[in-house]
């Protein structure tokens, strides 16, 4: 089962998106404990953006994982605990069935939610750049390609072999995730050796998913 999902926004876009603080809004989208630790946050858009992202990212890996059809409710899933290491943050999040751990990288262009695993491989592009690549995929005959529930993948149009992908694109970024086993097997071949950046995060996960009392 790849539990793949990760989700990124654009901060210089998002900070200035202060409706989004509304209390109807914020009831449409998280449950009562997430309300609290937005708004009692030094930041509190910051920490709507993070839990956003936190939920979409949790969100993508549930529906490769069941193949289900785009159906994205936010208080389906639930945040249960997190931490924070410097700009870092790991969080227990659960959805239906599911209990995830999901990593977050905040920046001052961006921040990034994806599912944490160091088995997995994380490249964001600006945008030029990501139509860089996906020219490059063609030359070598390979494309991304979507599921009829619209989930991603590469597709090798030789042997018609395909791996996972997660992308997400917001703004002046993109994006993509993928499981690092896969550069070994054929289907990616030389392709990682230049394009993708494997990421070994240090942070222990297990360790720094417990109970904290605010984001920011």
């Amino acid at each position: 089962m790849e539990l793949i999902g990760n989700d990124i926004i654009d901060w210089h876009i998002a900070k200035s998106q202060y409706h989004k603080l509304r209390p109807r809004c914020l009831e449409k989208l998280f449950n009562a404990f997430e309300i609290d630790l937005i708004l009692k946050s030094n930041s509190p858009l910051k920490s709507f953006w993070t839990l956003w992202s936190i939920k979409e990212s949790t969100y993508k890996a549930w529906q490769r994982a069941t193949d289900s059809a785009p159906v994205f409710n936010p208080k389906s899933i639930k945040i249960n605990s997190f931490n924070k290491v410097f700009e870092n943050i790991a969080s227990s999040v659960s959805i239906n069935s599911f209990d995830l751990c999901i990593h977050t990288e905040i920046t001052t262009d961006y921040i990034y939610s994806y599912v944490a695993s160091k088995i997995y491989c994380n490249k964001i592009f600006r945008v030029d750049e990501y139509s860089v690549f996906k020219g490059l995929l063609e030359q070598k005959n390979y494309a991304i390609v979507k599921s009829d529930t619209g989930i991603p993948s590469v597709l090798n149009k030789n042997n018609k072999q395909n791996a996972p992908l997660s992308i997400s694109h917001d703004g002046q970024f993109v994006a993509i995730a993928f499981n690092q086993s896969i550069i070994e097997e054929k289907i990616y071949n030389d392709l990682h050796v230049f394009i993708f950046v494997p990421y070994q995060p240090d942070i222990k996960f297990s360790n720094y998913c417990k109970p904290r009392l605010s984001l920011f």
